[in-house]
């Protein structure tokens, strides 16, 4: 199973974007979670298809920071369990190389009061 998780501090730069599509073609992971993507929900699913993931599970931002995204391949199968502005949780209930389910937490913290920080 491959999985990455990154901070993107903003997936609609295009710089970004570029980074984000070359490290998918690169390692070619089942599982992507971004956080701090500063997106709207209509970019998002525009995004997801760029990227080549056919099953998305997003937070919204929240006013100009924020945001939390899960990306997933048709092999595997997530539920979402629960979530905030601020993290999610989900489980990998089916994938091809794993057996038993995976509970994933995926969070964006908080460095001073009230501001995002990283995840």
């Amino acid at each position: 199973m491959k999985f990455i998780s990154w901070n993107v501090r903003g997936l609609g730069k295009a710089r970004t974007f570029r980074e984000t599509q070359q490290m998918v073609q690169e390692y070619r992971p089942q599982i992507l979670f971004l956080c701090e993507t500063k997106m709207m929900p209509k970019q998002m699913q525009n995004t997801a298809r760029r990227l080549q993931f056919q099953n998305y599970f997003e937070v919204s931002r929240k006013g100009l920071g924020g945001g939390l995204v899960m990306m997933w391949t048709s092999e595997v199968t997530l539920e979402v369990k629960s979530f905030t502005t601020m993290w999610m949780l989900l489980f990998i209930v089916r994938m091809e190389a794993i057996r038993d389910a995976l509970r994933f937490m995926g969070t964006q913290n908080q460095t001073k009061k009230g501001t995002p920080g990283s995840c």
